[in-house]
């Protein structure tokens, strides 16, 4: 599977972000930077949740219409079906999230956001790190809930120009990364004990 061209043009911040953090004692004001960025993320994050609300109910209401259609053969069953399980995985986003998790084994919620104790890092390179990992949860979010939509699509013939097979792929792949990204702590733990059995990432 392959990631979306629009995720990839987001890893220079994050680079950038990084590189900030081991140069955060250079500028006294960076640490007021972060936090502030962090507040943005928790505010953006909160309107993805509340807009996926009308998103599914959306979708569910339109599934409803396209239902009334299938007595005229306009359309397959698939559609409107397709159309409803979406819709519903949407407005249920905690409970969509949970099911993704408990699928990869990452428990059965978005999990918290714990302050990283790194050592040898003061306030300004701790909030640097919390500017990331907010900005990657908020980044999760807007992936799992892309990845609904992709699969709506799929179920109603627009691929875009793709097949429905990739479509089908392309958003199975942004819920579950997505759904990786929104519980960073957990995912980054997994990676660790796979890689380096024993180290503490968070």
């Amino acid at each position: 599977m392959i990631m979306n061209r629009n995720y990839i043009k987001l890893l220079p911040i994050l680079f950038l972000t990084l590189g900030l953090v081991g140069n955060a004692h250079a500028a006294p004001d960076i640490g007021q930077m972060f936090a502030n960025f962090q507040r943005s993320s928790e505010v953006l994050t909160k309107l993805v949740q509340y807009s996926s609300y009308a998103i599914g109910l959306f979708l569910i209401m339109a599934s409803a219409y396209k239902f009334s259609q299938l007595g005229q053969g306009q359309l397959s069953a698939k559609v409107p079906i397709t159309m409803f399980f979406c819709g519903v995985g949407i407005f249920a986003l905690t409970g969509s999230l949970s099911i993704a998790l408990e699928t990869m084994s990452m428990g059965n919620g978005p999990g918290s956001i714990l302050a990283p104790s790194t050592p040898g890092l003061d306030a300004q390179g701790q909030a640097a790190i919390m500017g990331v990992i907010y900005f990657i949860r908020l980044i999760g979010y807007i992936a799992f809930v892309r990845g609904f939509l992709l699969l709506n699509q799929a179920g109603s013939g627009q691929q875009g120009g793709q097949g429905q097979q990739g479509s089908i792929g392309r958003g199975l792949t942004h819920i579950f990364g997505g759904a990786a990204a929104i519980n960073l702590k957990e995912f980054a733990t997994i990676i660790g004990n796979t890689i380096a059995p024993g180290v503490t990432i968070f």
